[in-house]
Formats: C-alpha cells, sequence, structure tokens
C-alpha cells in the first residue's frame, strides 16, 4: 500500500472541520448568535426557532449593526472586531473575539445577513449557501442585525442524524438563551418557537430580580453576598441550605459575563456546603466572578464554555470561603432538606 502524500484541505474542507468544533447543534447557532447581538450593544434580543432550530432559527437585535464592509468581513474566518494582538486576549471583555461563529454556520446552513448601522440609509443583505455568497443586496430595514440560519447541516446529513428530538433540542435553545438572559438583565429577550412564545424577559432593574424571573424562585431562597480580594470581584446568589438539587446543574458560573462550567469553581461551592446539604447533592448558587486583570485566559475552548485561572488555588480558596462566610449563621441551623 503506498503512503497518501501530504496536501493542504481545501478551503471548504477546513470550514467543516472547523464547524464541527463550535456548531454542535441548534443551540450552539443561538448561543453564538445571541453573543454577538449582546456584544453589538443590543437592549433588545428575539430569537425564532421553528423545528427547535433544525429548520430555522432567526435571531434579530437592535445593535450597533455593521457597515457593508464590515458585513462582508464578519463571515469571513478569523475577522474580529473584538482583538487585535495577542495581549488583547487575556484582556478580552467580549463574550465572542474568535472571529470563527458566522464562518462556521456559514458553512454549514444556508445563512442570510441582514445589517444596518444608525448612519447608514439603506441595509445590507449578503446570502450564503455552505459558505458561498450567492446573493448580495440592499434595502430598507431598522438599525441593527437580523441573522436567518435554515436547514442546519443541510450539507452533513451526518451530523444531522446526531441531533435529539424537537423537545431536547429546544430545552438546549433555551437554556442557552436564559443562561446569557442571567448575567445580562438590561436586556430583554424574547423566544418563540413555531410562532408561539416560549418565553418573554422584560428588562430587569436588578440582577436578582432577572434570576427570579428565570429560576423561578422567591426571593427568600437565596442570600446574596458580594466580596473582593484584589483584582477579582465576586458576587453570588447562595441558595440556602435546605433546598438542594440532585445536580451540578443548579450551579450557575459567570466569569467576566460569559457563562462557563469549571470544575474549580463548581468544588469550591461544594464545599463551602459540605457540612450543611447531604452527600450527593448540590446547592442552588449563582456566581458572578469579574476581574480586570490579565489571570483569565479565556481561549481555552472554541465553544468557550472554558476558562483558565492563573492560580486555581486562590479562586477555589477565595469562592469557597466567601460563600462560607454568607453561610456562617446557617451552620448551627439543621433541617431536612428539599430537593428540586
Amino acid at each position: 500500500m503506498t503512503a497518501s502524500k501530504i496536501k493542504i484541505l481545501p478551503e471548504q474542507v477546513i470550514n467543516q472541520i472547523a464547524a464541527g468544533e463550535v456548531i454542535e447543534r441548534p443551540a450552539s447557532v443561538v448561543k453564538e448568535l445571541v453573543e454577538n447581538a449582546i456584544d453589538a450593544g443590543s437592549h433588545r434580543i428575539e430569537v425564532e426557532l421553528w423545528d427547535a432550530g433544525k429548520q430555522k432559527i432567526l435571531v434579530r437585535d437592535n445593535g450597533s449593526g455593521m457597515t457593508p464592509e464590515e458585513a462582508q468581513l464578519c463571515v469571513e474566518r478569523h475577522a474580529t472586531s473584538k482583538i487585535k494582538c495577542l495581549d488583547d486576549l487575556f484582556k478580552v471583555k467580549s463574550l465572542g473575539f474568535r472571529g470563527e461563529a458566522l464562518p462556521s454556520i456559514s458553512s454549514v446552513s444556508k445563512l442570510s445577513l441582514t445589517t444596518k448601522t444608525p448612519n447608514t440609509l439603506e441595509a445590507t443583505r449578503l446570502r450564503f449557501e455552505g459558505g458561498k455568497k450567492i446573493k448580495e443586496e440592499t434595502l430598507g430595514a431598522p438599525s441593527g442585525t437580523e441573522l436567518l440560519v435554515e436547514d442546519l447541516f443541510f450539507n452533513t446529513p451526518a451530523r444531522f442524524k446526531f441531533l435529539k428530538s424537537k423537545g431536547t433540542e429546544l430545552s438546549h435553545c433555551s437554556e442557552v438563551i436564559s443562561q446569557l438572559a442571567m448575567v445580562n438583565p438590561s436586556i430583554s429577550f424574547r423566544l418563540t418557537h413555531q410562532d408561539r412564545e416560549v418565553f418573554f424577559l422584560p428588562k430587569s432593574f436588578s440582577l436578582l430580580e432577572r434570576l427570579l424571573a428565570i429560576l423561578k424562585e422567591s426571593a427568600d431562597t437565596f442570600l446574596p453576598m458580594a466580596n473582593q480580594h484584589l483584582e477579582w470581584e465576586l458576587e453570588a446568589f447562595c441558595g440556602v441550605p435546605h433546598v438542594t438539587a440532585h445536580s451540578s446543574a443548579s450551579c450557575y458560573m459567570f466569569v467576566n459575563g460569559r457563562p462557563v462550567r469549571d470544575r474549580t469553581l463548581l468544588h469550591a461551592m461544594s464545599a463551602a456546603y459540605q457540612t450543611l446539604i447531604p452527600h450527593g447533592h448540590y446547592p442552588k448558587v449563582i456566581l458572578f466572578l469579574r476581574t480586570q486583570g490579565g489571570d483569565l485566559d479565556v481561549n481555552v475552548h472554541p465553544t468557550k464554555k472554558e476558562v483558565r485561572f492563573k492560580d486555581t488555588h486562590f479562586i477555589h480558596s477565595f469562592v469557597e470561603n466567601s460563600i462560607r462566610e454568607v453561610l456562617r449563621p446557617k451552620l448551627q441551623v439543621t433541617s431536612a432538606p428539599s430537593v428540586s
């Protein structure tokens, strides 16, 4: 058998490999597009789904929009307005920064982009199919951006077969939007499916108000806490010990406004409750960690769900001790836990 010669992959294959890392299901598309809308300074974000996003995903915002030149660039791989040099990776404050989302989505769907800035007279509309531009036009439209994604994975049927039921995929989409809404109370969010409203979250006047609206809990379920050390700021809403869950999904973590899943943070939260809740149970905690420094790496995974702390020991101790302090009055109180 003759060994194959090394060759450069075609651009289309490169794009689909990259898309496989970023776009796993409809919820992945929703996450990337809603994050872009948040980064654009939107005050109102609407998401419309058909067949749980398998058939259509539409995300509409009233953000800053893009110029015709920016619209052309945004579907090019590694084109971004968020960073300019390597050092920026350790100071990035936006949710998106890799310049991979729209090219990845475009390569595995039929994408229509309509966008307008407040300073332009007309909107720009671009249409793509499998990553190739098939139409460009100008039209009247309000300021902001509208992205329509149709027939997700139409050109990669093997990927489409791995999608779950309509209910499961819709649940994933709803969870993605809910988590982004948790940390952005000044933005209104609306989700519809098959033209029926799934939920509407009007602008909230406080973080707690938004959290209670999403989690459908009462204010006395949580103990608010805030702490600061050096460049790190911590804000959390810690569930009372007698309200627990069987899954770590009850622990929400946000780092610099980004929803993440992090073992260090999860272990610190659980450790703070160790003597207060039964073994195998998890507390209800919503944690917001922020830093202005460079001791945080968000460029760990293409989906941006993971972060890397420079000093994990400090972060664990800071989070655990801060939560334990607010729970201190409860240490002398024991009661049978209720599980949700």
